[in-house]
């Protein structure tokens, strides 16, 4: 991998935005990582209730068919 000497970067320039602009990326920066956590709230909770579903439905169809077998 080629190196770049310091002296390329000696005279580069580089725009910053104003300490507004800086406080509205932060505040979207926060605002994303809540929506993150609450996707991922969301996908648990979410996976919970199926899987609390598919427990309930297996259950009852097995309540139902040892009945039939009782009879």
């Amino acid at each position: 991998m080629p190196m770049v000497p310091k002296s390329a970067f000696e005279n580069m320039t580089v725009d910053i935005p104003d300490i507004e602009t800086q406080k509205k990326i932060i505040a979207l920066d926060n605002l994303l990582e809540k929506e993150r956590s609450f996707l991922t709230q969301l996908q648990e909770r979410r996976n919970q209730l199926v899987n609390t579903i598919c427990l309930k439905a297996t259950r009852n169809k097995l309540h139902k068919t040892q009945e039939a077998l009782n009879v």
